[in-house]
């Protein structure tokens, strides 16, 4: 990934393989929706030992994006 864009570094603790398979599945499945930050990438931590199988340590990396707060957003709601 080679880009001068702001990124977002997610990190998770270590959780089971199958699990973290499934969100990255999951966030594949749904990125071309307009509501869903689309994942660029994921990395493994080299802190993370090399010959688990139980759990496994990734690094998701999303595009930065402008937060507003939704208690802000609230207000400006309708029932539509």
């Amino acid at each position: 990934m080679n880009s001068d864009k702001n990124v977002v570094i997610k990190v998770l603790k270590p959780v089971k393989k199958s699990k973290m398979k499934r969100e990255i599945k999951i966030l594949n499945a749904v990125k071309n929706h307009p509501n869903i930050i689309e994942l660029k990438g994921v990395v493994k931590d080299p802190a993370s030992r090399s010959n688990c199988l139980v759990t496994l340590k990734l690094i998701q990396i999303f595009d930065y994006l402008e937060n507003t707060d939704f208690r802000s957003m609230i207000p400006t709601m309708t029932d539509l």
